[in-house]
């Protein structure tokens, strides 16, 4: 919501005033206060907004229990760095070549979908992936749950959040 103007009166009848736009970088602020808000009031509800496996797909459950029977975490670090290669595994593979540049190219084409993080089809912009997004997750008494985006979600939001111990 964005003020039009304001009404003033000025020897008789209000008179509206326009206010100017707002310039691209009151938008940029404004959406800044309200992103820094809402993940204060997230956090206190013990939810989180980050990056983190599909817990409904069956390669990742199936890595995770291989991670975690050898005593180890499935953490970010894990399920980041297997991703990346196999994406990487794909820009050679487009590439058809080892020449760094059309390696780099390469992923600009790239629709590849074979991955265990909840994403859609990869397709990078200016660098940036478009299919990439986080996740909304909360912390139960023994791990970490996707509650959004119920596509991808474990299981659903507990609110209010129990008082644990």
């Amino acid at each position: 919501m964005v003020l039009d103007g304001v009404y003033r009166r000025s020897d008789g009848e209000p008179v509206f005033v326009e206010a100017p736009a707002p310039t691209d970088e009151d938008l940029q602020g404004l959406l800044h206060r309200i992103i820094t808000r809402l993940m204060k009031l997230l956090t206190r509800r013990g939810l989180h907004f980050n990056l983190w496996f599909n817990p409904r797909s069956p390669r990742a459950q199936d890595m995770k229990k291989r991670v975690d029977a050898k005593g180890s975490l499935f953490t970010f670090e894990v399920y980041m760095a297997y991703s990346n290669v196999r994406l990487y595994a794909d820009a050679l593979q487009r590439a058809a070549t080892a020449d760094k540049k059309k390696v780099i190219a390469a992923p600009e084409s790239s629709t590849w979908s074979d991955h265990i993080l909840p994403y859609g089809p990869t397709k990078f912009v200016n660098g940036q992936n478009q299919g990439g997004r986080g996740t909304l997750q909360q912390a139960s008494r023994t791990d970490i749950d996707v509650v959004w985006p119920n596509e991808f979600a474990s299981t659903k939001q507990v609110f209010p959040r129990p008082k644990l111990g």
